[in-house]
């Protein structure tokens, strides 16, 4: 896709772009793309349609939500810097900490910050279940972002001693006729194909989370560009409506 397209596709999603945003996600892919043929960052097969099922995946929880101001959000089993780089991007008064287990891929997503020059970006070589303990990110995160690193009861499970505790949670709140904020404390994960079964696991595991299932919606593209991407939001706890 040229920079045209996905412009007039994010546009056409309710999200406005400036061209400086742009041209840093042009620059992510140009730099994800050089990485990519040294590391495992990203499938072979996505990397003719990595504008779609990469950048404008991980842009789609944009399109109807919101982080709130100001956020700290971790990026769990970050890989290449994905969904976070994006989401970092556009969400430049927030700060994302990329994570992930592999040194060369947490090497990789440094030299892509540099690069970019995003301050409000830094990657964390470490095991996501590993630094729950660690009073450096214990409670610390507002949210937890990840696509297919794992089924979701393991990233709950890995991951809920991240986020922050003792909050007046709220599933979504509204914005306006379009938008919603997502309440912090939030976990969510970007995910393909059928998960009815592994939502219905985590449920049993974790009866006291809230879990909702979200369709990937995308007006300017064809209908089977995304047609099994979908985001989960989770949440601990009694939601206050």
């Amino acid at each position: 896709m040229d920079l045209f397209s996905v412009k007039n596709v994010l546009q056409k999603n309710n999200l406005n772009v400036s061209d400086h945003q742009l041209h840093l996600l042009d620059k992510y892919v140009s730099l994800l793309l050089d990485w990519n043929k040294k590391i495992n960052l990203i499938s072979r097969r996505d990397i003719n349609n990595i504008w779609i099922r990469h950048i404008i995946g991980s842009l789609s929880i944009f399109f109807k939500y919101r982080f709130k101001t100001n956020s700290s959000i971790a990026d769990a089993g970050t890989g290449g810097g994905l969904p976070g780089i994006p989401v970092a991007i556009m969400s430049p008064d927030s700060h994302v900490t990329l994570i992930d287990s592999i040194r060369k891929k947490i090497g990789a997503v440094e030299n892509i910050i540099s690069e970019l020059s995003l301050n409000n970006v830094t990657a964390v070589n470490a095991r996501i279940e590993n630094l729950s303990d660690n009073k450096s990110y214990s409670g610390k995160f507002d949210y937890i972002v990840a696509r297919a690193v794992a089924p979701l009861a393991d990233i709950i499970k890995w991951s809920s001693k991240l986020l922050i505790k003792d909050i007046n949670r709220k599933s979504l709140i509204k914005i306006n006729d379009d938008k919603h904020y997502i309440s912090p404390g939030s976990i969510i994960c970007w995910k393909g194909g059928e998960v009815s079964d592994e939502i219905l696991k985590a449920q049993f595991l974790f009866k006291d989370w809230r879990i909702e299932t979200h369709s990937i919606i995308v007006d300017g593209l064809q209908p089977d560009a995304l047609y099994d991407k979908k985001f989960i939001i989770a949440q601990k706890g009694k939601i206050n409506e």
